[in-house]
């Protein structure tokens, strides 16, 4: 499944659906170019999601950490993790196949499989991930496992369900075989600057479209002006405002696809109140107008119906 952007609620939650109680699995194929601003952006489940890279070299971002993964590298997603992605600076655009999964697809919660084997791991906190390379023997297992997923998706078989499964369960026991050792013991949690983060964006999130300034969104975390600015700079790699302006410009680039409204109604309700400095930085953040985002967008979906 092709998407362009993470819904999220206000705590970074994506409200997307992942798969059903019945087979709670739901793989993606990101191709970056097609994705909003060519970047997945941040979001949080509570599933398990394991990624390998099909083409080009990706950023990925878990917490406070960037992970540089090439074709056939991947990354591995814990439960909880506040994550997202973008093409390398030297990197036009790039795919990747994701798989994300309840950890209850693994074995039901009562088992003393899924207490011993699963529970222990995903309640840590201060594991986020790990990043997956072909050059690590136990780590290219589990990214060929992900592979012959992609490859099943394609082509689904009488016993696709099944063989999900078997994939997810290989990729999991050497996770748990190769990394349990370290991550057993004491529950960690996760960096105080990330949490520190998460707490402003979700300001951000909630009040985009309010008059709001660095004290209204330092004082969401308890925190000073120069800690939410070393945070930030820590964390997504960029100011306060960089990442409210962005937010705006997602949000207004969203209702710009599927609404008819003026765009400076739309610049109004994201948080613009200046049309000209909003229609400066949707070009520069998409490259085109407002119009011309819109007219472009509209075609593309007249062509997407045409093929139908």
């Amino acid at each position: 499944m092709y998407v362009s952007y993470i819904d999220v609620d206000s705590n970074l939650q994506s409200i997307l659906q992942y798969g059903t109680p019945q087979f709670p699995v739901r793989c993606f194929m990101d191709v970056f170019s097609r994705l909003l601003n060519n970047r997945l952006n941040w979001h949080w489940h509570t599933e398990l999601e394991l990624v390998v890279i099909l083409q080009g070299t990706v950023r990925y971002y878990l917490g406070e950490q960037c992970i540089i993964l090439s074709t056939g590298d991947g990354v591995f997603i814990n439960s909880g993790t506040m994550h997202s992605a973008e093409p390398d600076l030297e990197c036009d655009d790039a795919i990747m196949f994701a798989v994300a999964f309840s950890p209850e697809f693994i074995m039901a919660p009562h088992s003393l499989v899924y207490q011993n084997c699963v529970a222990p791991f995903i309640a840590n906190s201060g594991f986020p991930g790990t990043g997956l390379y072909g050059k690590i023997p136990w780590q290219r297992r589990i990214l060929d496992a992900i592979k012959s997923l992609s490859i099943l998706e394609a082509n689904p078989t009488f016993s696709y369900e099944l063989q999900y499964h078997n994939n997810i369960c290989l990729a999991w026991l050497e996770i748990i075989t190769n990394l349990g050792e370290s991550l057993k013991g004491e529950r960690k949690k996760s960096p105080p600057d990330v949490r520190r983060t998460k707490l402003m964006m979700e300001y951000i999130h909630s009040h985009y479209s309010e008059d709001i300034s660095i004290t209204d969104i330092s004082e969401s975390a308890n925190i000073s002006k120069s800690e939410c600015f070393r945070c930030f700079r820590k964390v997504l790699g960029k100011k306060p405002f960089e990442y409210l302006i962005e937010y705006r410009l997602e949000q207004a680039i969203k209702q710009i696809s599927v609404s008819d409204r003026s765009i400076s109604e739309i610049a109004a309700d994201c948080g613009f109140n200046h049309h000209s400095y909003f229609g400066k930085q949707f070009k520069k953040f998409t490259g085109n107008t407002p119009n011309e985002y819109r007219k472009s967008v509209r075609l593309r979906h007249a062509g997407e119906s045409a093929l139908k």
